[in-house]
C-alpha cells in the first residue's frame, strides 16, 4: 500500500470495492480506524478472513453437466488450506448452502497464502429443470462466511440428469 492516501471509507461497498471484507475489517482488533492519521499503517490483517472475486467460466444455459471455473483471490491475512477442523472453502449462495449444482462446497485445490489466488475447476450437475441461480462465496468451515459473493449467473437447465 506504499504510495496509497487512506481515508476513512465508511459505506461497505466501497471499502468492498478495494478488496477488503467490510465484516472483517469491522473486528480488527476493535480499532478505531477514524483515528488513524494519514501515512500511519492499517491494523493487522494478520487472522482476517478476506476474499476478491476475479473471475468465472459459467454457461448461460446447459443440457448435460458442466466443469466450471472460478477464481478468487485471498486478500486477507490468513493462509486458506483444505485440511484441519476448519477448512477453507468455496461455498454455495443464492440460496446459501443450496445443491442445485450437485454439490454445495468446493475444496481449495491448493494452499493459497495472503495475496495468492486459486483457480476452483468443477462439474456442475444440476438436479432440475428450469432457471437457477449460480453464485458462490468463500467460507471457513465452523466459522464465517467471507469475501466477495461471485456475480449472479441465471442458467437456464434445458435437459434434466
Amino acid at each position: 500500500m506504499a504510495g496509497c492516501q487512506r481515508h476513512w471509507i465508511p459505506d461497505p461497498e466501497t471499502f468492498n470495492a478495494h478488496g477488503y471484507d467490510w465484516n472483517a475489517i469491522q473486528h480488527v482488533a476493535d480499532a478505531d480506524l477514524n483515528a488513524i492519521p494519514p501515512g500511519a499503517p492499517l491494523p493487522s490483517l494478520r487472522g482476517i478472513n478476506a476474499a476478491a472475486f476475479i473471475s468465472q467460466s459459467v454457461p448461460s444455459w446447459m443440457n448435460d453437466d458442466v466443469t466450471v471455473t472460478v477464481t478468487m483471490r485471498n486478500t486477507g491475512g490468513t493462509t486458506w488450506t483444505d485440511g484441519g477442523n476448519n477448512p477453507y472453502r468455496l461455498g454455495s449462495q443464492n440460496p446459501q448452502d443450496n445443491i442445485i449444482w450437485g454439490l454445495n462446497r468446493v475444496d481449495v485445490p491448493a494452499t493459497v497464502p495472503p495475496g495468492g489466488q486459486v483457480a476452483f475447476s468443477f462439474t456442475i450437475s444440476p438436479s432440475t429443470l428450469g432457471m437457477h441461480n449460480f453464485q458462490w462465496r468463500m467460507v471457513q468451515e465452523g466459522i464465517t462466511w467471507f469475501g466477495d459473493y461471485t456475480p449472479d449467473v441465471h442458467i437456464r437447465v434445458v435437459k434434466g440428469p
